[in-house]
């Protein structure tokens, strides 16, 4: 999805896959707070949120939609 051009990257995605993904870190996150209380538990809950709100900030900016 990511190749090098002569002038920088392209970047091609589709809306689909990105709202998919996003889908599913949501999910994974919500499984992670559900677990046992584990040593590193909060801080991939932490990576995980970031991770979402990147890729819903990066859906606004290429697709010109709210975060719904």
């Amino acid at each position: 999805m990511i190749t090098k051009a002569e002038t920088g990257y392209d970047i091609s995605i589709t809306d689909n896959d990105l709202i998919e993904s996003i889908g599913l870190l949501k999910e994974l996150r919500k499984l992670c707070g559900e677990l046992p209380k584990e040593e590193g538990r909060q801080e991939t809950i932490k990576a995980l949120t970031t991770a979402i709100e990147t890729m819903t900030a990066f859906y606004c900016e290429k697709f010109g939609e709210d975060e719904t």
